[in-house]
């Protein structure tokens, strides 16, 4: 049987961290799969990709440009079945979004993933009345967690949940010790990411080391100076797994999340978390695996710490954490399921 055949538009680095990273792990898991998968790279362009800069609505016109004729160009060979398009949903980029995908879809059927916390995203009349403009250009919408999933199912009949996946060689067990003393963050380094929380929360915590991998493009640590504080700076992603195998625990003070893929990768190492409850957090590590905290609360953060010392504490979420990911989260359990749903849409518009 022929397999399906894919373009996926998404972004590949630079930047790099979230979208970009799942984009680079489905092409090689569904390449070593041997589906045929083409892409055309919605990455942004220009200063924007280096420097955390304003919208260049010329940069912006000639990126839509980009993506709309590499997905021409591509069905004009007739070498796909469906296409993945994945978005981030902010408010600029449904509007690309809208301009993109415009009578696509009467030639090839759309599968639209939104790689974000759609409550949080959209937010304002402008942004629900782009969203329902995609929504006419698609034919199946994906989302990351049940808070998405109920907000976009109030606009759209055929919204599905499909989480975010980890490569089967990442996930291995972790034996945790009763030395308790680094923890580590993992992001962009941004007001967003609760980074001031977190930097004011190990002040209270000396004798602990707090790891920071991620770009630093506002110079946000530029005047940190304390010894507890250390900066890894952006990082490849294999280097930052390898780094996160030596920590005793990941934690992520965000004000908003989708479905955090470091949070996933912590998990299949056996970190203990701490985390926001923010996105799909709650849904991924529930009340085993690690503990959740307020946004913008140093307080909880410190708390957190002190509830996570104990190493059976530690040990126990250490172990349902690899337990969930084997569960929910492999490949094969989320790269399985999606090429089903690629399948139901190609088979919906043949009727």
């Amino acid at each position: 049987m022929k397999k399906t055949r894919i373009l996926l538009v998404s972004p590949l680095p630079p930047p790099t961290g979230g979208i970009t990273t799942w984009t680079s792990e489905y092409l090689k898991e569904m390449c070593a799969r041997d589906y045929e998968v083409s892409i055309v790279n919605s990455s942004v362009i220009g200063n924007r990709i280096s420097v955390n800069s304003r919208i260049n609505y010329f940069d912006e016109l000639k990126r839509i440009i980009h993506i709309r004729s590499g997905i021409k160009k591509v069905i004009k060979t007739g070498a796909v079945d469906v296409i993945h398009y994945n978005a981030s949903c902010f408010t600029a980029g449904l509007l690309r979004d809208a301009l993109v995908l415009r009578g696509i879809k009467k030639q090839v059927p759309i599968v639209y993933q939104c790689h974000c916390n759609l409550g949080t995203n959209i937010h304002s009349r402008l942004a629900t009345f782009l969203f329902k403009l995609v929504l006419k250009s698609v034919n199946r919408v994906l989302v990351l967690n049940k808070l998405s999933q109920e907000f976009a199912c109030q606009l759209y009949p055929s919204v599905e949940k499909v989480p975010n996946f980890i490569s089967d060689a990442i996930i291995k067990d972790k034996e945790c010790t009763a030395d308790f003393k680094n923890i580590i963050f993992v992001g962009r380094v941004d007001e967003r990411k609760g980074i001031a929380e977190l930097l004011a929360a190990f002040k209270e915590k000396p004798a602990l080391n707090l790891h920071i991998v991620g770009p630093d493009s506002s110079g946000y640590l530029k005047d940190v100076c304390e010894s507890n504080i250390i900066k890894h700076g952006e990082l490849s992603h294999d280097k930052t797994i390898e780094i996160m195998r030596d920590m005793d625990a990941l934690i992520l003070p965000s004000y908003s999340e989708g479905f955090p893929l470091v949070i996933l990768e912590a998990m299949a190492v056996g970190l203990p978390l701490i985390a926001t409850e923010v996105g799909s957090v709650k849904e991924m590590i529930e009340d085993k695996g690690g503990v959740l905290i307020r946004p913008r609360q140093v307080g909880d953060i410190v708390e957190a710490i002190k509830s996570i010392y104990p190493i059976e504490v530690r040990t126990k979420m250490s172990k349902f954490n690899i337990r969930k990911v084997k569960e929910c989260y492999t490949c094969s359990c989320v790269l399985n399921r999606l090429v089903e749903i690629y399948k139901q849409v190609i088979g919906e518009t043949q009727k």
